[in-house]
């Protein structure tokens, strides 16, 4: 993902996954993920409505952590 997004100069991520994302389950709501890694079917669920970032890359454009939530 493009660091060049004017999305990630606002909002980084909805979400933040601190391990890894996997596919099952459906996503119906425009949602940033920001996660470790993510399985295919994860990835391509989330792209299908929203966003995937690695989460390192989830930190370096939002380093205070705004406006995001923390799943385990």
């Amino acid at each position: 993902m493009s660091k060049t997004n004017p999305r990630l100069n606002s909002l980084i991520a909805d979400l933040i996954v601190p391990g890894k994302v996997l596919g099952s389950g459906a996503l119906r709501k425009d949602v940033t993920v920001a996660a470790v890694d993510f399985s295919g079917s994860a990835e391509t669920k989330i792209e299908a409505v929203g966003e995937a970032v690695q989460l390192e890359e989830a930190l370096e454009n939002n380093p205070d952590g705004s406006d995001v939530r923390v799943i385990r």
